[in-house]
């Protein structure tokens, strides 16, 4: 689910994961992803994240050049294999920011702030 500097904004965005492999990025005339994310900084092959739908497990595996097309966890550079839990913030780029939301869990709202998560 979207986090968005504008609170009215916020949560209306939200993208469900298949179970396996799930890309992520911009689209381009040879290549569509899975999850469909645009902004600064985000590459069309920006990275994946693989779930398992028995166990709700996420893993998150960034590009070839982590250091180039930055995607953050809780406001760490992720350069390897992370897992994703229940809200987490996940910055893609430069400004998609998302938290992760594993059903039938409820977030809480005072995760949603945009501000907060960004520092």
């Amino acid at each position: 689910m979207n986090i968005n500097p504008d609170p009215m904004l916020t949560g209306k965005v939200k993208h469900f994961f298949k179970d396996g492999l799930n890309h992520l990025g911009k689209p381009t005339h040879d290549f569509v992803p899975d999850i469909n994310i645009g902004g600064l900084g985000v590459a069309p092959w920006h990275n994946q994240i693989k779930f398992n739908e028995k166990t709700k497990e996420l893993m998150l595996t960034p590009n070839q050049d982590p250091n180039v097309n930055k995607t953050y966890l809780n406001g760490e550079l992720v350069l390897g294999n992370q897992p994703l839990k229940h809200g987490d913030w996940v910055l893609f780029g430069n400004n998609q920011l998302y938290i992760i939301c594993v059903p039938p869990n409820e977030i809480d709202k005072s995760l949603l702030d945009y501000e907060d998560a960004m520092w």
